[in-house]
């Protein structure tokens, strides 16, 4: 007959008693069994009794996911829970690291000594000070690595029992892309995709506008911190018009990195193989695309790695997308260079329209002042020589060696102040019909570029001239670095010369010259030769 509390959770042995054996089950241990227990047997001759004390354990769980993703260079929390109703007594916790039949140590607690991270997790792994109470006993791990990739055990145990649960981190890393501009290839354009920082192993494609396949030559390498670096190559010919992308993904996330570039129909021009990439009509849309993949990466990152404010997203969108908009300023700059470098023309000096204190050298490309010993009998203000071609409509380009001279102007001048000249006024230049660029010791003339120089490390040794009478405007390169100096908008619809002012020299001496450079080759090497022997003309 069962107390009334424990019907249907006692018994007794059904044929126990022969061998004297009376021992009670009790089905369903809960909590409140806890106490002290009185067995008495009585006979018709005599009694007997006996006492036990029992004490409950609980025999709880711990689960945590099968799975989670970390993100390279963050912090991740491994999740572990103990499913227990009451504080547990002597807990110790320990964090091991399960690969290829290998275990480390990661994190040890115990309730006597505290804390004990693994050799080689020092300063990078915490349990929750207060989690305890609450049955989470999580593994905080700082600063992500490739390295930390494995299945992790969550072992905890009680002075009476002990569980344990698995999971499996699996680690992430993006990279930012660039796009550059190789030079010509056969009859088109070879570009170059590189990034840096991606884990797993990344994919690459390249695509057209109409999301065609381009073939590419792709290298990808992985560095110390098993980091992988890409490098592909695709080369663009007339045949893809439009949009090129150059696709990066890391399939374990399905994040996706990916730069443009759009290619107008006059990419490719059919007179010569050599000029394609001079050519280059595009509208960079790296701004847009990247900064669309930067929040897509920031959505991802904020759900599986630690929050950040929203000050600090936004502090971080904004230097994103400076310095995006500097990287497409950089490249819509050097493509215009080397557009403009396309349009090249023979300079040669006019011997018969120049200073008498100047000689030209015999191929006429260099020229040079030389002051003579006695008082001048001419005055120096304008010691010029203008080029013997004039244009009158379309796109020239021209070069300049300066030859480390801190005095010099080049630019051009209208035909009405070539004749005045060649008619001998050279104690000024007008006002009008002359634009130019000039230095005097250093500083740059106009202001703006002198501005734009100053910021630079190294002054410009080669100015590029681009004359465009198609948009009334001149441009000035630094070739050194394919970079603008300097765009001036010219008014006058007229015949323009260029001009060359090299510098001063003392007395008997001779000054620093300058040199016209006809060299077209694609990486215009600033190795530069001129027949230096010169012929003082009258």
């Amino acid at each position: 007959m069962p107390g009334p509390k424990y019907r249907g959770r006692t018994a007794l042995p059904k044929d126990g008693f022969a061998s004297g054996k009376v021992s009670l089950t009790l089905k369903g241990v809960e909590p409140a069994d806890e106490g002290t227990y009185s067995c008495i047997v009585k006979s018709r001759d005599w009694s007997a009794d006996a006492t036990t004390t029992l004490s409950t354990a609980e025999n709880f769980e711990v689960t945590s996911p099968q799975t989670i993703t970390g993100f390279v260079g963050q912090d991740i929390v491994l999740p572990c829970q103990i499913s227990s109703s009451k504080p547990l007594d002597s807990i110790e916790v320990q964090w091991k690291k399960i690969t290829a039949g290998q275990i480390e140590n990661v994190h040890l607690y115990k309730q006597q000594s505290g804390d004990m991270p693994g050799p080689k997790y020092r300063g990078r792994t915490a349990l929750p000070k207060d989690g305890f109470a609450s049955g989470k006993v999580s593994l905080t791990l700082k600063g992500v690595e490739p390295a930390d990739e494995g299945t992790y055990s969550c072992i905890v145990k009680s002075r009476d029992w002990s569980a344990d649960a698995t999971t499996t981190l699996s680690t992430a890393a993006t990279g930012k892309i660039s796009l550059e501009i190789l030079g010509p290839q056969g009859q088109g354009v070879k570009l170059a995709c590189r990034s840096h920082g991606w884990f797993p192993k990344p994919v690459v494609h390249w695509v057209t506008q109409n999301e065609q396949s381009l073939s590419s030559d792709t290298a990808i390498h992985q560095d110390s911190k098993q980091l992988f670096s890409v490098l592909s190559q695709a080369t663009v010919t007339g045949e893809e018009m439009g949009e090129v992308t150059c696709q990066i993904l890391n399939t374990l996330v399905q994040t996706k990195e990916e730069a443009s570039i759009r290619f107008s129909s006059a990419a490719f021009p059919q007179t010569s193989p050599w000029l394609p990439a001079f050519w280059i009509l595009f509208t960079l849309f790296v701004l847009s695309v990247a900064a669309s993949a930067f929040m897509v990466f920031k959505v991802i990152a904020k759900q599986k790695t630690s929050k950040k404010t929203a000050a600090e997203e936004e502090k971080l969108n904004i230097q994103e997308t400076r310095e995006l908009e500097e990287q497409c300023d950089s490249l819509r700059s050097e493509l215009e260079f080397r557009r403009a470098r396309s349009y090249m023309v023979t300079i040669t000096l006019d011997t018969a329209c120049k200073h008498p204190e100047l000689t030209v050298s015999s191929d006429l490309r260099t020229v040079q002042h030389e002051s003579p010993t006695q008082e001048p009998s001419v005055e120096p203000q304008l010691p010029i020589v203008v080029a013997r071609e004039g244009f009158a409509s379309g796109q020239q380009y021209w070069e300049v060696q300066l030859w480390d001279g801190l005095d010099w102007e080049v630019g051009v001048l209208t035909e009405s102040v070539r004749e005045n000249l060649k008619k001998g006024s050279w104690q000024d230049l007008p006002e009008h019909g002359v634009c130019s660029l000039r230095r005097v010791k250093e500083k740059f003339l106009p202001e703006e570029a002198n501005t734009v120089i100053q910021q630079r490390t190294e002054k410009p040794t080669v100015v590029g001239v681009d004359l465009d009478l198609s948009q009334s405007t001149l441009s000035f390169y630094d070739v050194a670095v394919s970079a603008s100096i300097l765009k001036i908008s010219i008014e006058e619809s007229t015949k323009f010369y260029p001009f060359f002012r090299p510098g001063l020299g003392k007395a008997g001496e001779k000054g620093k010259p300058l040199s016209i450079n006809n060299n077209t080759d694609w990486d215009f090497p600033q190795t530069f030769k001129s027949d230096m022997r010169f012929a003082k003309a009258s």
